[in-house]
């Protein structure tokens, strides 16, 4: 019996700054009939508490303690592999202020890092990955919240994601990065572990077939793939990888629930 529910947010909930139709119906459904939920996302331009006030101007009212994103799971990843790490940081303000709340130094300048970590900032300049590159090769590793190619921008318009700098980071340093973010299965793990869930009674929500799907049942977890967002029919046809089921939208989600029961 499923119990838990696990959602994704830029495709699935909102596209841009856009709600999908029913989400907001889908959100009540689950508080209602007493469903574990939390939103897992790999959008790294907000902390929890903006993206939070960000779908309450969109009519979701979703807690900050109810959304599971990166910018945690970085968090969590650098201070288990080394005691008082030192990160050099591409990401917003906002960001920063999270890491070093958590007790994680940041900087901002040339010295040496343990950790250079690459956010989604729509402010990214050629000086900061130059420094990002030199702090790399100088042993630094290197960490980012996703791969992605693309993300919808508040137009609706497909912007540039964090993939293309990690990527180029990468082939300039010879470092591979590590993605802290979905598809990772310790990402999912944390999540299941936040809900005190169980794998085998959690649906994940997604609209994505890499980062969701093959993210969900790698940890056991089923996968439901919607219609929206970054859906691609030609790419579920040709995918070895299935999800278990496929939805139009999360508005169907209830019926679904109700069909699992």
């Amino acid at each position: 019996m499923i119990k838990n529910v696990l959602l994704d947010v830029d495709g699935v909930l909102i596209y841009g700054d856009k709600k999908i139709l029913g989400a907001d119906k889908a959100i009540e459904f689950l508080e209602k009939n007493g469903y574990n939920y939390l939103l897992v996302t790999n959008v790294s331009r907000y902390t929890a508490q903006e993206l939070s006030k960000l779908l309450l101007e969109q009519g979701l009212k979703v807690h900050k303690d109810k959304i599971s994103g990166p910018i945690e799971a970085i968090i969590g990843f650098v201070k288990s592999k080394k005691r008082n790490p030192k990160c050099f940081l591409i990401g917003s303000n906002q960001v920063k202020k999270e890491f070093r709340k958590a007790g994680v130094k940041v900087t901002e300048k040339e010295e040496k890092a343990d950790f250079v970590v690459v956010f989604l900032y729509n402010k990214t300049s050629y000086k900061m990955l130059d420094i990002a590159f030199r702090l790399l090769i100088g042993g630094a590793e290197l960490v980012t919240s996703s791969m992605s190619k693309t993300f919808p921008e508040k137009n609706g318009k497909l912007a540039m994601g964090t993939g293309p700098f990690v990527k180029g980071l990468e082939f300039c340093s010879g470092k591979k990065a590590h993605v802290a973010g979905k598809p990772n299965k310790e990402f999912f793990l944390a999540a299941l572990s936040k809900l005190h869930a169980k794998p085998q009674e959690t649906l994940m929500v997604g609209d994505t077939l890499d980062a969701d799907v093959f993210g969900a049942k790698n940890t056991g977890i089923k996968a439901v793939l919607v219609k929206t967002g970054n859906f691609s029919q030609q790419g579920l046809e040709k995918s070895v990888l299935k999800p278990d089921y496929v939805i139009e939208s999360v508005a169907e989600l209830p019926a679904l629930l109700r069909q699992l029961k």
